[in-house]
């Protein structure tokens, strides 16, 4: 091995190690979406009384406002733990959208009212074939068990996470279609900082809560879970989470890139360099 070839190659070796670290301020995007990544149900309370697990069906979302009535609320759980965000990546922007199909027994609100959709933070591991308003595993009462609230479960201080509110709707309805909890506006400033937790975290990734208190009349949303959004019309409506990142080198890269200086400096004192 010459010393001619250390001088060329050690450059060679720093300039690799420069091409692969990702580009400062580059964004990236991902999105979760599909039953291989997303687990979602619903919790349901008629009579005053638990009404079961509800794994594999539409979500909905139902406050008729007298606690002895029906009462329902959905779950929804991303795994982040197969993504293309590298560790100590960044998250820049997220957004979290649903499909709401059909609305029953209509889609028109009382003069005034508008539609409010809340998601709170889950604090405890569930199971999307045993969740009920009761259980949220098999055999396993929620933590905060009797008397049940809505949006029943275990959540973050009982309180939203994030929110969309459509103000007074055209003709005084409610909007079908794709509605999204995003980081950038104001109803959904700590959606941000939660993702980023739940990344860096992965343990204390449990999900949300989405529910809505009532718009005017009583009325229930119905959104395309996972399984039965998976394809309507050729399209995937179920709940995604679409994540922007700047992908910040892991930790280990440093030591690559010191050890790549170093086999630089070896060579030009070899060659007689400074």
């Amino acid at each position: 091995m010459s010393v001619s070839w250390r001088r060329s190659s050690a450059p060679y070796l720093l300039l690799c190690l420069a091409i692969a670290a990702p580009a400062p301020g580059d964004t990236l995007s991902f999105t979760a979406q599909g039953p291989q990544v997303v687990e979602d149900t619903r919790l349901a309370q008629i009579n005053g009384l638990d009404a079961g697990n509800f794994a594999n069906g539409d979500l909905i979302t139902y406050d008729s406002g007298l606690p002895n009535e029906e009462l329902q609320s959905s779950l929804i759980w991303f795994d982040l733990s197969d993504t293309p965000i590298p560790g100590g990546g960044r998250i820049t922007r997220a957004q979290l959208s649903v499909y709401l199909f059909d609305v029953t027994p209509d889609d028109s609100l009382d003069p005034g009212q508008s539609l409010v959709l809340q998601l709170g933070r889950m604090t405890a591991n569930w199971d999307e074939t045993a969740a009920s308003r009761d259980n949220r595993l098999p055999g396993v009462t929620w933590n905060n068990s009797g008397p049940a609230t809505y949006p029943f479960g275990d959540h973050y201080n009982n309180g939203e996470l994030a929110e969309i509110v459509i103000p007074n709707p055209p003709n005084a309805t409610i909007p079908l279609g794709w509605h999204t909890f995003d980081s950038d506006t104001v109803g959904g400033v700590l959606l941000l900082e939660v993702i980023q937790d739940v990344f860096d975290n992965p343990d204390d990734n449990h999900g949300f809560v989405l529910w809505h208190p009532r718009p005017g009349r009583n009325r229930r949303l119905h959104f395309y879970s996972s399984e039965t959004g998976l394809n309507v019309g050729g399209q995937n409506l179920g709940p995604k989470l679409q994540l922007e990142f700047i992908p910040i080198p892991a930790p280990a890269t440093l030591p690559m890139v010191v050890a790549g200086v170093v086999a630089l400096r070896i060579s030009r004192r070899r060659s007689g360099g400074v």
